[in-house]
């Protein structure tokens, strides 16, 4: 009697940005030595882990878990990554991954009818969690911004505040070390 071997889904990997929730490309390998009959595909923003079978219930899970190796392969997206090269445990069928950005900062310059606005409270007020202060600059008239943060998806929008008034919903552009963001101030 012949037998015929199948696929079948293991585990599946999501690589997703930490703020925008977005998937990335990631180029991914086992750590060491995968458990008999283990393969793996990488697709975009995840990676599939497959076990041939013939016929027979799938393998008890290994022991310690199996390991992946996570790699983004978009250099202009790695670079804003705080670590672009992850190792994630196989623990679970799914296993989302997600990739903080580096630190960057947030400038707002607020603006008026007759120049800078300058001597007011800013903050950025994420969905959940702390505001981030945004201190007016010395020599910079109306021009306020942030400390390097690690934004997350709590950013993913934010509001900017002025003396506690909502001005304006907003993203952080996750792509560059500074978001700039010029507005005119109505509060």
């Amino acid at each position: 009697m012949k037998e015929s071997a199948t696929q079948a889904l293991r585990h599946e990997v999501r690589a997703l940005h930490a703020v925008t929730g977005r998937p990335l490309l990631v180029r991914a390998a086992f750590t060491g030595r995968p458990p008999p009959g283990w393969a793996l595909r990488t697709l975009f923003g995840r990676v599939v882990v497959t076990e041939s079978t013939r016929g027979a219930e799938l393998a008890p899970s290994p022991a310690p878990a199996a390991r992946l190796r996570l790699e983004v392969t978009d250099p202009e997206v790695a670079v804003r990554l705080a670590a672009p090269v992850a190792e994630v445990a196989l623990g679970q069928p799914v296993v989302t991954h997600l990739f903080a950005p580096v630190p960057s900062v947030l400038e707002v310059r607020l603006i008026t009818a007759g120049g800078p606005s300058t001597g007011r409270a800013v903050v950025a007020r994420p969905s959940a969690g702390p505001d981030v202060p945004l201190p007016e600059q010395p020599g910079e008239p109306g021009t306020y911004r942030s400390v390097p943060v690690g934004w997350t998806a709590e950013f993913h929008p934010f509001e900017i505040r002025v003396d506690l008034l909502l001005l304006r919903r907003a993203f952080i552009d996750v792509g560059r070390p500074t978001t700039r963001i010029r507005l005119i101030d109505t509060t």
